[in-house]
């Protein structure tokens, strides 16, 4: 299923998780029995969501899904978003072990400071990070318009949520791994002002 060379760069990705695990909270241990159902091809879904030139950032990277996974597959820039500095000194020894090209952010996401110049390729993903309210609110902060999430059963309520504070197009895609999951594309993302009208 996968290019030989990323099938092998992927074994290695699950050799390091492994040891990682032992010490640090970075997945459930029984989803590394189906790591490459559960972990990769579920990352690897979105990519015909995105562009090989768009400049992703990974909300809450945690293990490196997806972003990690997007960069073994020549997304070449990629920014991993991980408050957590443990998880990011995993994230730092994936990208020497696997030779990535991926950039680390360890801090509070909404002091990022975006790329100047690329905002219309700028797109924010996510997966298992927080309602999509939350994720509108942190795009907002960060300037950007479009974003491609994996959401579960529960994505219909989270929609009707942010349309009470945000003004947005949505896409929704069934997940190709979980029966119960979608993939949410949303673009236009603006925030309402404060007497619920949209702002221009």
């Amino acid at each position: 299923m996968f290019h030989v060379k990323r099938d092998k760069l992927f074994v290695r990705y699950l050799d390091c998780l492994k040891e990682w695990n032992r010490n640090i909270n970075l997945v459930q241990e029984d989803t590394l029995d189906d790591f490459f159902n559960r972990h990769i091809e579920d990352s690897l879904q979105i990519q015909k969501f995105l562009n090989k030139d768009d400049c992703i950032i990974d909300i809450g990277a945690g293990a490196g899904f997806p972003g990690a996974v997007l960069s073994i597959c020549e997304f070449n820039n990629v920014i991993l978003c991980e408050k957590s500095t443990k998880k990011c000194a995993f994230l730092y020894d994936l990208k020497e072990k696997l030779e990535l090209s991926y950039k680390i952010f360890n801090n509070d996401i909404v002091s990022l400071k975006t790329p100047s110049g690329a905002c219309s390729d700028l797109v924010v993903v996510a997966r298992a990070f927080g309602e999509l309210k939350k994720l509108l609110d942190i795009m907002s902060c960060l300037g950007v318009s479009r974003g491609v999430f994996h959401k579960g059963k529960n994505f219909k309520n989270e929609i009707e949520k942010a349309k009470m504070e945000f003004n947005f197009d949505c896409r929704i895609e069934k997940s190709t791994t979980n029966l119960d999951g979608v993939i949410l594309i949303v673009n236009n993302v603006r925030k309402r002002d404060g007497n619920n009208n949209f702002d221009s």
